[in-house]
């Protein structure tokens, strides 16, 4: 019983020696300086964006009188046009 003791106590006072031999030897997140070879470089590079635009325009149409006889007349009218459209973006490299 004294022998299991005395092992039980010496295995406790290793594994607090080891605990703190660990505790000392490991590094901490404010112990090194920030790297700049570890952060993202950016730059900015401009590029052309093609995006759709609803326009207006008049046509000219032949429209009829309730009566029949036909009229030359404007008609609102509208149409999809791609517009050229400048970006800047971000890029890492």
């Amino acid at each position: 019983m004294n022998l299991r003791r005395k092992l039980t106590g010496w295995a406790l006072g290793a594994a607090a020696v080891m605990g703190t031999m660990a505790m000392a030897g490991s590094a901490q997140a404010g112990d090194y300086p920030p790297s700049h070879c570890s952060q993202p470089q950016y730059t900015y590079k401009s590029m052309t964006v093609w995006v759709k635009k609803k326009v207006p325009y008049f046509a000219n149409v032949i429209l009829y009188k309730p009566c029949g006889t036909p009229y030359y007349g404007q008609e609102l009218r509208y149409k999809w046009i791609n517009v050229p459209v400048q970006k800047t973006i971000r890029v890492a490299y």
